[in-house]
């Protein structure tokens, strides 16, 4: 008698009659809470704030501000990153998660909940960053995309299967669930005591002295011999002192810097389309009401085949040819899911087979999205590598908010335009890589273009990879590989293995400086 009905038939569960005991008055009003259900109102942040109806915002916002806070932190953590080193970004980020995590989970107000929220969101994001970019710049060129790699996807695999477990306990309460999801938050002191400094940051970055430490007790723990580390060491600063005052020449800085904003503007492209996909998918899985039970757990048996598929090619590909193709198979794999909802309908079988490529879709564009971050670490330098991965990453958060917005088309029918929408994004990334460099040859088709390799790169292969590559004929670059008139006949020399002086601390570190190729199996990007 309360509640008035609506013209569907079905009581209002916004309003409410404003004198519930006279039959006569129909006058309503808007409801501020509602009555839940004893068993499950525990079980979530809705009764908490009661954000229901008028009140309903107040959820979307809090999920927004989540998304959008991170912009800054992003920004700020790579150029202190860079500026300052990687290091102490980390431990600032570790204690922040820390603080907020716990004042996520005893926040009283909402206004202290969204506050720690943003703390939670930023500091997260950036720790992820910079702990993915000392493990780039602390490992082999060989090694570096198979660790990079597995470590995105183990986090992702944990996390998939961690709240996959989660949700079989409907009716733990928000204030345990908030503590069960923050446990492995528990593990982040560990940046404190185990994570070193990149030694790659400390040599673009001239504190050889401390490189020098971090290098010698590298070599002792992995049985190595010494000298060569400090021998190699010692002619770098020696070049270091002869190089005092010598500048790049005009030419050389803008052909660099015409690089280097190439690269960021298509990579940033990038991240923006694999996001949008990413989130549009799974904010499409979670809104779902007619899933199959089966869709619970098949994602994530199709996630885990993808992830091992990836951990077996990533070294046996070009990076470039490989993003490349993931991107094409996620646009594809999009349209033919557009295709598949259409032909769908209400119909069962033809239901099936849209679930089944939905699962295929996320899978692929889940690698894509970790393969994505493994390409941006590989393709900028040492001294800006912070700030350009921090940026593809704030690009990626603004791609993840788009596809928050746009999912809003499902809700209205309208699946197969959603999916068409976000193959067209994908595609025109796939269609950028283009003009991205290829994987071997590389160095050469940078200084081709006028951009010393020196300004790319803080790499140090060991002095056995020095000898041996001396005796390698040089590589050709892409521009020579695609054109016979446009190779130089001064590509033919071999190149010493400690360049000239007026170059920066780089070079000394880079495979190019030593042999014009890297050998087979090395994943070299042009720059670490």
């Amino acid at each position: 008698m309360a509640i008035p009905v609506e013209a569907d038939g079905r009581h209002s569960r916004c309003t409410v009659y404003a004198s519930p005991g006279d039959l006569n008055d129909t006058t309503v009003v808007e409801c501020d809470s509602w009555h839940y259900d004893p068993e499950r109102a525990s079980s979530s942040i809705v009764p908490e704030w009661n954000l229901v109806c008028s009140r309903r915002l107040l959820k979307a916002i809090a999920t927004g501000v989540f998304m959008a806070s991170s912009l800054g932190f992003l920004v700020l953590s790579g150029y202190c990153s860079d500026r300052f080193g990687r290091l102490p970004v980390v431990r600032g980020n570790a204690f922040v998660v820390m603080v907020a995590t716990v004042g996520c989970c005893f926040a009283k107000t909402y206004l202290m909940y969204v506050v720690a929220r943003v703390f939670v969101s930023g500091s997260t994001m950036s720790l992820f960053i910079v702990v993915g970019t000392i493990l780039a710049e602390s490992c082999s060129f060989a090694s570096r995309p198979t660790l990079l790699s597995f470590s995105g996807l183990m986090g992702l695999m944990l996390a998939e299967t961690f709240f996959a477990v989660l949700e079989q306990v409907p009716h733990l309460s928000w204030f345990l669930r908030q503590l069960v999801m923050v446990a492995p938050t528990l593990l982040v002191p560990a940046g404190f005591f185990l994570i070193a400094e990149s030694p790659r940051w400390l040599i673009a970055s001239r504190k050889l002295i401390a490189a020098e430490s971090f290098m010698l007790a590298a070599a002792k723990a992995n049985g190595a011999h010494q000298e060569p580390v400090a021998l190699l060491l010692k002619r770098v600063q020696q070049r270091l002192q002869g190089e005092e005052g010598a500048t790049s020449t005009s030419t050389v800085a803008t052909n660099m810097a015409r690089v280097v904003r190439r690269r960021a503007v298509i990579m940033f492209g990038s991240s923006f389309s694999v996001m949008i996909a990413f989130y549009s998918l799974l904010l499409y899985q979670v809104r779902r009401e007619d899933a199959a039970a089966w869709m619970q757990w098949g994602p994530l048996c199709a996630n885990a085949f993808a992830y091992f598929l990836l951990l077996k090619i990533v070294n046996r590909m070009d990076k470039t040819r490989l993003i490349t193709r993931a991107y094409v198979i996620l646009g594809s794999l999009c349209c033919s899911l557009s295709v598949a909802m259409v032909a769908a309908g209400g119909k069962s079988p033809f239901r099936l087979v849209s679930d089944l490529v939905f699962v295929i879709t996320q899978a692929v564009c889940s690698v894509a999205m970790i393969f994505n971050f493994v390409y941006v670490i590989d393709l900028f330098p040492t001294s800006t590598r912070g700030v350009a991965v921090s940026l593809a990453f704030a690009f990626g958060r603004l791609g993840g908010m788009v596809g928050a917005m746009i999912t809003e088309l499902a809700r209205n029918g309208h699946e197969s335009l959603l999916f068409l929408l976000i193959s067209a994004v994908v595609y025109s990334s796939a269609y950028s890589f283009h003009y991205l460099p290829l994987e071997y040859g590389t160095y050469a088709h940078l200084a081709d273009g006028g951009m010393p390799a020196s300004g790319m790169s803080s790499e140090a292969p060991t002095v056995t990879e020095m000898k041996q590559s001396l005796r390698s004929p040089p590589c050709k670059s892409r521009r020579s590989l695609r054109s016979p008139a446009a190779r130089s006949p001064k590509r033919s020399k071999s190149v010493t293995p400690i360049p000239s002086p007026g170059r920066r601390v780089g070079a000394v570190l880079q495979p190019s400086t030593y042999s014009g190729c890297p050998s087979p199996g090395r994943a070299f990007m042009g720059h670490p």
